[in-house]
């Protein structure tokens, strides 16, 4: 090769990295030259006319950049351009790999097209890279619904693949070397919309494994996210963010929100009902409220979690072994026995109830209820056994529901015994990492653990209770041991919040207690009265110090009684809560009267009247509600009312 066409090859190279197409068109227009005439007999591409890093030509270029009408120009103009669309680059990807990365259906076309052109083999489409992704797994990779439709139907016209009249040939097309397919792809990728496409095209794939043995609807269990359930959007999230009023309304717009049902495009109904009859102006404002960019996020996380439940429903409905049964099954025909490692997976049943996944659990025990007696592979724990160590709430609920089924499967489940002997009481006992409710602070923690232990001992029957597991230990010991560090760090989080409260609780008794005998005004020098005294503004002051000071000496007496608690286990579950909000009810109390006494002293000494006194006042009780709301609310009250209602329905 000599100096001279290396530079060209360089300025060509270049051009199309600064995205000067026109000088490369005139380039290949005015050049006499045979681009592939380089390339050695050994199909060494090394020394492709334009190459960069990764070896890619200039029609890769093209692709990566786009550039539908430079790749037609292309195509037209080079002598050899139907062989150079056959180069793959250094990852084995052709040209019609990265059409297929980028979407654009029309650049696949003009590709295909000039495949076509001339006759001879048109197997550009089977083409594999280095990992043996074929194009059409690439369209389902990146999430090109559009580019994976085209692609199949070009396969399926030019014989090369129909609905799995022939597995052999359809294999090399959907699945990669270690067994991935392009279902696998799209569910990784949370691109339900195409992998429904995928069920309707490839039915049959939902049974494909990959190389560590996962199908589908494993891989689908293990994205909680995708579900309702799983995100901020579901009830058991409300209390867990910074301002719950903007949570709830978040989640009326998630259950209000019109999404389409996938493939059939009908108008699905809203979680509550709505009224079918609106005006033509009102269902306008509603698809332009619709538009909004903080709307769009909610409609699209309702549209995955629809388009996964719907992708669910059709897994349940092609393959009942793989829910229910032992995989023992031999592989598909269309997979290459090295691909397969034979490893057992949890089924997804199981999947799902360690994530708490109660969509994909409802859905799997409604199509199949003999799926409530599986056990996992690792321990057999049952179900109740699962929801209990993982704290799921949703689960346990609706294991407990006063369907007769229901009751029979609970019944069957309570008495469920693992390898270790463990009863679901047992593994409601272990602490273990998972802490599902969301919580700040170690007390508040052990309060939640607490309250969960009673609830599975509730749901046991009584000779359930003095089970021992292999290492000779009833539950409530197993409780004990694993909580120790967990109640020791309750302890310490609760002495030292009660002493900084103390602190500043005697503070204020102190100046609230010396307002009330150093009056603003002063008092009267001959009858020692307070020379305000007949001001309007006056007695609101004196309440407000009142309150101030009672609730000032509420918080202290509280607070030091939190102080000098045992701390024992039990203390946790309701003793310790009720001192703990009422401790913290009474202290925000006192700041609130202690702010408002600040303004109406304000008001006394500065001599402002109604309107322009009224005002500050409402500033000075805004600012404290604003940190109550904030701060205190989600915490505290919206917490403990949560708990006291487990309380008292457990």
């Amino acid at each position: 090769m000599n100096s001279a066409t290396s530079n060209r090859r360089f300025d060509v190279l270049g051009a199309a990295l600064r995205g000067k197409w026109d000088a490369i068109i005139s380039f290949y227009n005015f050049q006499q030259m045979e681009p592939l005439s380089d390339i050695d007999s050994e199909g060494d591409n090394t020394n492709v006319l334009v190459s960069s890093v990764s070896g890619d030509t200039i029609l890769h270029m093209c692709a990566l950049c786009c550039q539908t009408d430079i790749m037609n120009q292309l195509l037209r103009i080079m002598p050899a351009a139907k062989r150079l669309l056959s180069v793959p680059n250094r990852k084995g990807n052709t040209v019609l790999h990265e059409a297929a990365r980028t979407g654009i259906v029309e650049m696949a076309m003009l590709i295909l097209k000039k495949e076509v052109d001339g006759g001879g083999d048109q197997v550009l489409i089977s083409v594999s890279n280095l990992n043996g992704e074929t194009p059409i797994y690439w369209a389902a990779m990146y999430g090109h619904k559009d580019m994976l439709l085209f692609l199949n139907i070009t396969a399926t016209s030019r014989r090369i693949t129909s609905k799995f009249t022939s597995p052999s040939m359809v294999g090399p097309l959907t699945m990669r070397t270690d067994g991935s397919t392009i279902l696998h792809a799209a569910v990784l990728a949370e691109f339900y919309d195409i992998a429904l496409e995928i069920m309707e095209i490839y039915p049959d794939l939902a049974s494909g494994r990959n190389g560590d043995g996962a199908m589908a609807s494993h891989l689908l269990a293990l994205s909680p996210s995708s579900f309702k359930s799983g995100t901020m959007y579901s009830r058991q999230y409300l209390g867990t963010t910074l301002f719950v009023l903007a949570t709830k309304v978040v989640n009326i717009i998630y259950t209000w929100i019109p999404i389409e049902s996938y493939g059939t495009h009908d108008r699905l109904q809203p979680e509550s009902s709505r009224k079918e009859k609106f005006g033509h102006y009102f269902r306008w404002l509603c698809r332009a409220f619709w538009r909004l960019p903080v709307i769009k996020i909610i409609y699209n996380a309702k549209l995955k979690h629809s388009y996964a439940l719907q992708l669910l429903w059709k897994l349940l409905e092609k393959d009942y072994g793989q829910w229910t049964m032992t995989y023992d099954d031999p592989p598909l025909q269309y997979q290459h026995p090295s691909t397969i490692n034979n490893k057992v997976l949890e089924r997804p049943i199981i999947l799902a109830t360690k994530l708490g996944i109660i969509e994909m659990l409802k859905e799997i025990i409604e199509m199949y209820p003999e799926s409530i007696e599986v056990t996992d592979e690792e321990a057999g724990r049952n179900l109740l056994h699962l929801a209990a160590e993982y704290r799921h709430e949703s689960i346990i609920n609706f294991l407990k529901s006063s369907s007769t089924n229901s009751k029979r499967n609970l019944d069957m489940l309570v008495v469920g015994i693992d390898k270790d002997g463990n009863s679901p009481l047992h593994a409601a006992a272990k602490l273990g990492t998972h802490k599902p409710w969301h919580i700040r602070g170690a007390a508040q923690w052990m309060q939640w653990e607490c309250v969960w232990f009673q609830r599975v001992k509730r749901l046991l029957p009584p000779h359930m209770l003095i089970m021992k597991n292999c290492n000779n230990q009833y539950a409530y010991q197993v409780f004990t041991e694993t909580h120790r560090d967990l109640r020791v760090e309750g302890e310490r989080w609760l002495k030292e919040a009660s002493n900084i409260c103390m602190f500043i609780s005697a503070l204020i008794a102190t100046v609230m207690f010396a307002s009330a005998f150093t009056l603003p005004g002063g008092n009267d020098s001959h009858s020692g009265r307070p020379v305000l005294l007949k001001n309007q503004d006056f007695v609101p002051f004196l309440h407000y110090v009142g309150l101030s000071l009672f609730f000032s000496l509420i918080s202290l007496g509280m607070f030091f009684s939190i102080h000098t608690a045992p701390f024992e286990e039990h203390e946790f579950f309701l003793r310790l809560p009720l001192r703990v909000v009422f401790a913290a009810t009474a202290f925000v109390n006192s700041v609130t009267f202690t702010v408002c006494a600040f303004f109406q002293t304000w008001m006394l000494i500065s001599g402002w009247t109604f309107p322009l006194g009224l005002l500050c006042f409402d500033i000075g009780l805004a600012s404290v509600g604003v940190v109550f709301i904030a701060e205190l609310f989600p915490d505290i009250i919206v917490g403990f009312i949560s708990y006291l209602l487990d309380i008292l329905f457990i």
